[in-house]
């Protein structure tokens, strides 16, 4: 009778230990070593600033007289979030799971963690905050013209950025960069399983801050600013297409399509310039203004519309390919080859005993 409850208890403790093994607790250690660190925020810098930021202000192109006392504007929105993928086995699911091993020296790793959320997303909320963001002109204009800029946070997970341009003097170039930076931006990073399996809740990883090589200050990117004084400002049209343009990105966080932004910033801007040009002359000039600079208003569009043909959704992702290579279903192997040693482990101690019990059987007759 003893011989047998101690067999049972071996086989439980066998099944526990496989199933233990098949089936890890909830929840992961996470793990980061220097490249993952790097790696970390690289990918932060190019599903953030490159993809999303960077783009967006490649749907500006101001046109103005740039005379003295002379007043542009415009306004865009962007998400307070990116995403960034890897494949199974990448650097996201390393960073999900366990550290190294003596099974897995570069890390165990989960296969099923391939997206990392970064910053303040409905599904994901966190930290995101842009410090000290500046739209900076060049070293020759600094006395001529002067910038100003401002940062509303909405409730839709999207900030709203405005820019005002003061002209001091009379501007004597053809054109410029409008150079935006700030001294960072500060995100919280999630790693997650898009499959959502029970035993893969997201795994917060840490909240990092983004800046330029060596602690500079992070570049944004630029918008363009052209100077033409033959022809009436732009501030209207510009506007006008900011407005539409910040619609259709706050959308676009939700699937919208590159197509519409096209089309609804296209038809703005044709109404305001329309505006423009009638409040801004005397009602006997109104036709003459409408058929001169009908052509202009024409290339403007086509332009814009040029421009903005090319700038895809601003939810993006990014995939990694790191130096470190890849570790394709890492964790499953490593699971199978603890399952293989658990019963080889249950099957020598059961031997084991079983010999000592019938020597001191035999010694005790």
């Amino acid at each position: 009778m003893k011989k047998h409850k101690i067999l049972f208890s071996l086989a439980a403790l066998s099944v526990g230990c496989v199933l233990t093994t098949a089936h890890p607790t909830v929840g992961h250690a996470i793990y980061l070593n220097t490249d993952l660190e790097k790696t970390l925020l690289d990918e932060g810098k190019t599903s953030y600033v490159k993809n999303i930021f960077q783009k967006k202000l490649t749907d500006f192109l101001i046109n103005t007289d740039g005379k003295k006392g002379k007043v542009e504007n415009f306004k865009f929105s962007v998400p307070t979030w990116s995403k960034a993928t890897s494949e199974r086995g990448g650097w996201i699911s390393r960073v999900a799971g366990k550290g190294p091993t003596i099974i897995s020296p570069d890390g165990m790793g989960v296969p099923d963690y391939t997206e990392m959320y970064y910053g303040n997303s409905k599904e994901h909320q966190g930290n995101f905050e842009i410090t000290d963001l500046k739209a900076t002109v060049p070293d020759n204009l600094v006395n001529d013209v002067q910038t100003d800029v401002s940062l509303v946070k909405n409730n839709d997970y999207t900030i709203d950025v405005s820019v005002n341009i003061k002209f001091n003097k009379d501007i004597d170039v053809k054109e410029f960069p409008l150079k935006f930076n700030s001294e960072n931006i500060q995100m919280s990073t999630n790693a997650v399983d898009p499959s959502n399996k029970p035993n893969n809740p997201v795994q917060f990883v840490k909240n990092i801050s983004l800046t330029g090589d060596n602690n500079s200050r992070l570049e944004l990117g630029d918008v363009k600013v052209s100077i033409n004084s033959t022809t009436p400002s732009t501030t209207e049209t510009t506007s006008s297409s900011t407005s539409s343009s910040t619609t259709e990105t706050t959308s676009s966080s939700t699937g919208s399509s590159t197509t519409e932004t096209t089309s609804s910033s296209t038809s703005s801007s044709t109404t305001e310039t329309t505006s423009s040009s009638t409040s801004s002359s005397t009602s006997s000039s109104t036709a003459e203004t409408m058929s001169t600079s009908s052509e202009r208003n024409k290339t403007t569009q086509s332009t814009t519309k040029r421009k903005s043909s090319g700038i895809p959704s601003v939810t993006t992702t990014s995939s990694s390919n790191s130096s470190y290579g890849t570790l394709p279903k890492t964790g499953e192997k490593s699971q199978s080859i603890w399952v293989g040693l658990s019963g080889i482990v249950v099957i020598i101690g059961t031997v084991f005993f079983l010999v000592l019990r019938h020597k001191k059987e035999k010694s005790a007759e």
